[in-house]
């Protein structure tokens, strides 16, 4: 009876350990993937949260963070390069799924789920660019619900009023055929407001500005896109999409002259 009981003490002991051992892998896994994240070495980052989720399949930092990183590390990739980007995202909304699963009522896998289901829009027709139109909208209202100051739920849902505000002929057609017209509500005006809430939270973000500087341009106020085009001009780079996204606005204001 005492080695029965002996065993059974040294069996809770080590499965104390070893799980006391996983919650610390994990936590230095996490660390490091955040690391790689913040330096914008995103594809490694994708390598260290999947190794979280090998340890803990439900894992909700991983989860999202990883979704994230394949819609960024996808778009990437060249206009030719579709099979890449398809497959990349169609992880994104995977993991995104996942993430809102795992937590129901958080706005971060809301948000990467609108994010998965923007650049899944990217690369569709003018029928799945409106068909997506309306779930990027939900999954961003959604975000900005549980975070009212979650900065990019705000861009995402300023570029879906700028999108369906400018839909193309085609997308307008596919729009009134499939699902009885285009979607209510979108404005320039309203993406301008929601351009300005996301540069409330995420002072000087670089793309929320350009976002902003587009809006301004939209509704012909030249003015003001001119001054927070010279004004993102200005600013040091910091993700690795900057670099382009100040090549574009540069371009904007040679357009403008």
């Amino acid at each position: 009876m005492k080695k029965i009981l002996l065993f059974a003490m040294l069996l809770g002991l080590m499965v104390g350990v070893n799980a006391q051992s996983k919650e610390a892998q994990i936590k230095e896994l996490i660390a490091a993937a955040d690391r790689l994240r913040d330096a914008n070495n995103e594809a490694l980052a994708i390598t260290k949260y999947d190794a979280v989720l090998k340890l803990d399949p439900g894992h909700y930092e991983a989860l999202h963070s990883i979704s994230l990183m394949y819609s960024r590390v996808g778009n990437r990739f060249g206009a030719e390069d579709v099979t890449k980007k398809t497959e990349f995202f169609n992880k994104a909304k995977t993991y995104a799924e996942k993430a809102m699963a795992a937590s129901p009522t958080d706005a971060e896998g809301q948000f990467v789920m609108s994010v998965a289901m923007g650049r899944m829009a990217l690369i569709s027709d003018a029928k799945g660019r409106v068909a997506a139109s309306k779930d990027i909208k939900k999954y961003a209202e959604a975000a900005i619900r549980y975070n009212p100051e979650h900065a990019g739920a705000w861009d995402i849902l300023g570029r879906w009023n700028t999108k369906v505000a400018n839909l193309s002929f085609a997308e307008k057609a596919a729009a009134n055929l499939l699902f009885g017209g285009v979607p209510e509500g979108a404005s320039n005006e309203n993406a301008i407001r929601c351009f300005n809430n996301a540069l409330t939270y995420k002072p000087n973000y670089i793309l929320y500005m350009y976002d902003l500087a587009t809006s301004y341009y939209q509704v012909k106020n030249l003015a003001k896109s001119k001054e927070v085009l010279n004004a993102l001009l200005k600013l040091p780079t910091v993700t690795l999409d900057d670099p382009g996204v100040q090549k574009e606005a540069r371009m904007m204001l040679q357009s403008m002259k």
